[in-house]
């Protein structure tokens, strides 16, 4: 086997390293995307607003402040669930280095993390915020969120993740 120059190192440590951030920051913006949406569609259909879906992200920072808010509070909402989201990913990309099976199986270990998504955010950082309202917790709501969280959420971090250590194995 040949000796690989220090250069060539470099340039691969650094390739990983543009991989990385490219992988984070795709799965960042799709899941982000796919959930918020989902989210609007969800409580559009309920009768209320995407501006309002906003400010109830808000409120789990400012709480009841959000009560008659503008689009200075639906902004504010917007940029702490992408803030969430990028936490969301960065947990599964960091596991995902340690843990075979989240890189491997991206249709079973993404849905099962969208439904541990699910699961903290609703047993643990809800009841720890400041949320202006209580969270609805009948069938329906239940099926849904876990739904949305397993396919919207989970799936698409999965799948990235895999894609991209794919396409990372095949330059090294």
């Amino acid at each position: 086997m040949t000796p690989v120059s220090e250069e060539t190192k470099i340039a691969l440590r650094a390739m990983n390293i543009g991989t990385a951030t490219k992988t984070i920051i795709t799965a960042w913006l799709a899941a982000g995307s796919f959930d918020i949406l989902a989210a609007f569609a969800t409580a559009i259909a309920k009768g209320a607003t995407a501006p309002g879906v906003l400010r109830a992200v808000a409120s789990g920072l400012i709480g009841s402040k959000v009560i008659g808010g503008g689009l200075d509070i639906a902004l504010l909402g917007l940029a702490l669930h992408y803030a969430i989201m990028l936490g969301i990913v960065l947990t599964y990309w960091f596991a995902s280095r340690h843990i075979a099976l989240l890189v491997a199986n991206p249709f079973i270990a993404g849905p099962l993390y969208g439904l541990s998504v699910y699961a903290v955010i609703n047993l643990v950082v809800l009841p720890l915020s400041a949320i202006a309202f209580k969270p609805n917790y009948d069938w329906d709501s239940l099926t849904i969120g876990i739904g949305v969280h397993m396919i919207c959420v989970g799936l698409p971090i999965a799948w990235i993740v895999h894609r991209d250590a794919r396409q990372a194995r095949k330059f090294v």
